[in-house]
């Protein structure tokens, strides 16, 4: 048998491919696990995203992001119109805790006004996650936050501004990890 490193890379990882490891409930025999097993004992992760530039109209309040994502890899997870979703089908569903992640891509806006980002849980602002940009560039602006989450808990961008303008956004990458 050739060390390890010797084996050639597989460029196409997916869910179905297996890895060698120890099963400890059975006398330490070396067995098989496909990647997507391992992945399903996590307690969520997901991987949403938008590649097609959408105009949100800003004009004082907060207005949701007009993004629709399409979803990668997840577990416990959704990734919908601007949403976010956890769903434990656990009895009972379990509270874990969430490394969230979004980038937002934006056009430049004449005038050069400011846009504030910020994330909804369940409807409620988080305070912490704002972040606020001034549009004068293509600008990528991450809103990153740790959350419990429970069952259909979900998560949503908002965009807000002092004034009223139009703004264009491209690229969404939304991530979610459990942290435990």
């Amino acid at each position: 048998m050739a060390k390890i490193s010797k084996y050639p890379v597989d460029a196409a990882i997916s869910l179905a491919d297996f890895v060698i490891g120890t099963d400890a409930e059975n006398l330490d025999a070396t067995k098989n696990y496909t990647i997507g097993s391992i992945f399903a004992l996590s307690s969520g992760h997901l991987n949403g995203y938008s590649t097609t530039r959408t105009t949100t109209v800003l004009a004082g309040s907060p207005v949701i992001l007009a993004n629709v994502y399409t979803q990668g890899s997840a577990s416990k997870w959704a990734a919908a119109t601007n949403r976010l979703t956890y769903s434990d089908s656990g009895t009972p569903p379990t509270t874990n805790l969430f490394l969230i992640t979004v980038v937002v891509s934006t056009e430049p806006v004449a005038g050069s006004p400011s846009i504030n980002f910020i994330l909804y849980k369940n409807g409620v602002a988080l305070a912490d996650t704002e972040q606020t940009i001034s549009a004068t560039d293509y600008k990528s602006t991450t809103i990153q936050t740790i959350q419990t989450a429970t069952t259909a808990d979900y998560f949503e961008v908002f965009l807000s501004s002092g004034t009223s303008f139009s703004v264009i956004v491209g690229n969404v990458n939304a991530t979610v990890v459990a942290v435990r």
